[in-house]
């Protein structure tokens, strides 16, 4: 943090279900707000770990298969009313969208998106997705990976739509709720909306861009407002805090979230992780990693075993850091952790 000028940053440590170390960092000036084991962060792309979770519940549930063709369940059409111009937008489904291999295309620009529909700024996440639709796929679905943070934002809608609530509120019900978790909310735009005991952010280049919250696009520092964190929600739009992230990685290794053959194939095939790869005995070991301007952070998991999950509150670390983080990875190896579960100690029942 002092090498690079981060000045907050959230860290939890789980071996199996147990909570061995929580903790929030400061390093800043004088009458900069501390951060505590509940501080919140943004979660960038980790938030697809979260989604992801909550697709397979569906799957869980029976409510939903890997094979089912999205649009049978979104139904998305042009600006125009039209149906997707390209015909295989009919042949993606679930299984791609979480495996990257859709081939969903880049978004538009807000402002032409806004202009598109006849709206003002905001846009909604219905609005990207009925403008993707006005695209040919980068190619046929099932043939190649291509990381694609649109594809999970359609499985937020999709999410939305089974669940009948918004996606923030359905994960609330079935991943906040079942853990106890008060410290997963929506990530927020503007300073002034972030909750109390959210940290700030900061870019690395100290950049200004055209916020895209209205149509007068004044200039934003470039982690509040020139994107509508909002409409990421499901691929990066997530906040949380340390111990609560924490708290989730040791649930998968109950049945609480997800129940065995769903679970390992949750993570056999790196859905919603970046890749993930056998311990022994059918245990994975799975990495995420998430980077936007002002935050960057990092989930290792180890079924089973010492798992963790940091953030810091500015982007552009420098040096070796992801997949692996080996600054902390040998402090934490170097410990000699006891029996006791820390998260008894931070009013959370044992998992």
């Amino acid at each position: 943090m002092e090498a690079d000028g981060d000045r907050a940053a959230t860290l939890g440590i789980v071996k199996n279900r147990r909570l061995l170390y929580a903790k929030g960092y400061t390093w800043a000036e004088k009458g900069y707000p501390l951060t505590n084991t509940n501080t919140t962060f943004r979660t960038a792309s980790c938030s697809k770990t979260v989604t992801s979770i909550a697709i397979h519940q569906l799957i869980q549930e029976n409510r939903l298969s890997l094979d089912d063709p999205v649009q049978n369940i979104l139904h998305l059409t042009t600006p125009s009313g039209n149906s997707p111009v390209d015909s295989r937008w009919n042949t993606i489904t679930i299984r791609h969208l979480l495996e990257h291999t859709a081939g969903t295309p880049y978004q538009d620009p807000d402002p032409n998106i806004a202009q598109a529909f006849g709206v003002s700024l905001p846009i909604t996440k219905m609005h990207i997705a009925r403008s993707l639709a006005t695209k040919f796929l980068r190619f046929d679905p099932g043939n190649t990976v291509e990381y694609s943070n649109y594809g999970y934002l359609l499985l937020t809608l999709v999410i939305e739509k089974l669940r009948g609530t918004s996606y923030i509120d359905a994960i609330t019900s079935s991943i906040s709720c079942p853990l106890g978790i008060t410290h997963l909310t929506l990530s927020r735009s503007l300073v002034d909306q972030q909750c109390t005991n959210e940290a700030r952010y900061h870019d690395s280049e100290v950049s200004l861009g055209f916020s895209v919250l209205s149509n007068a696009q004044p200039l934003a520092p470039s982690p509040y407002g020139p994107f509508k964190i909002e409409n990421w929600d499901g691929f990066g739009g997530l906040s949380i805090s340390g111990v609560g992230f924490a708290r989730v990685l040791a649930a998968l290794n109950t049945n609480v979230l997800l129940k065995g053959p769903i679970r390992s194939d949750f993570l056999e095939h790196s859905r919603g992780w970046d890749f993930s790869s056998p311990i022994m005995d059918d245990t994975w070991h799975a990495v995420k990693g998430g980077y936007i301007s002002g935050l960057q952070s990092i989930i290792n998991y180890n079924q089973g075993d010492i798992s963790y999950f940091v953030a810091w509150n500015k982007n552009g670390l420098k040096g070796e850091f992801y997949p692996n983080f080996p600054a902390l990875e040998a402090a934490i190896t170097a410990t000699t952790w006891d029996q006791s579960d820390l998260f008894k100690s931070l009013g959370y029942s044992s998992l």
